[in-house]
């Protein structure tokens, strides 16, 4: 358990996750942007959603 904890904070590990998860997300940038877009299609403030809000609120 000691070890993990080491791991854990040392400045090194850390600097290289982020590293290796920053690149591993640039190489999927499209797969990432493509989720995104099909989760927030509608989004707040778009008339489709103001639409939507007002068909709920008169319902």
């Amino acid at each position: 358990s000691g070890i993990f904890s080491y791991l854990l904070f040392s400045e090194g590990f850390c600097k290289a996750l982020i590293d290796l998860g920053y690149h591993d997300a640039m190489e999927r940038v499209d797969e990432i942007k493509d989720f995104f877009a099909d989760h927030f299609v509608g989004a707040e403030g778009t008339e489709t959603d103001q639409e939507n809000n007002v068909q709920r609120n008169t319902a």
